[in-house]
């Protein structure tokens, strides 16, 4: 391999490596906010079977992930009305 082609490929390596850490903190970024997106809807969703609950108004995110499974699972375990067995 020549000289040239040598620094142009580890020129292109490690222009590769900034993209990647230029990028990383943005799609980290987009990451977390589609998940506090999520747990959002997930509140306003279940918002009546919170209020049951006690739910506190600043509750954290891992307070309404397990009030939703909580509330789920009890869900799963009650037959619907008109359903039979």
């Amino acid at each position: 391999m020549a000289p040239s082609s040598t620094l142009r490929a580890y020129e292109e390596e490690r222009e590769g490596r900034d993209i990647r850490k230029l990028r990383k903190p943005v799609v980290e970024k987009l990451r977390r906010d589609r998940i506090n997106s999520s747990i959002e809807q997930l509140r306003m969703l279940l918002q009546r079977e919170f209020e049951e609950q006690e739910l506190p108004p600043k509750a954290d995110k891992a307070d309404i992930l397990e009030m939703a499974v909580r509330y789920l699972a009890e869900r799963m375990q009650t037959p619907a009305p008109g359903e039979s067995s």
